[in-house]
């Protein structure tokens, strides 16, 4: 009868154990996806950051041609 009482304990005990185990597995892969989530937003900026970065330059570089374009003069132009 007491070996049954701690057999059981045990194995409740055990149990308990696991699913602890499990519980912090879950929340490190919960945390590690995140992580990952994360890295991948911030790369998401980045690459828009850049985008629009080179986007801007450009469309600075097209406004100056523009500009100089339109201080000529036809006399210039001959």
């Amino acid at each position: 009868m007491v070996d049954d009482m701690m057999q059981n304990i045990s194995l409740h005990h055990a149990n308990g154990s696991v699913m602890i185990q499990n519980t912090i597995l879950l929340l490190s892969n919960v945390s590690l996806l995140g992580a990952k989530l994360s890295l991948l937003a911030l790369h998401w900026h980045c690459s828009d950051a850049k985008y629009n970065f080179a986007s801007f330059k450009w469309n600075f570089a097209r406004c100056k041609i523009q500009f100089c374009i339109s201080k000529l003069t036809p006399d210039m132009i001959k």
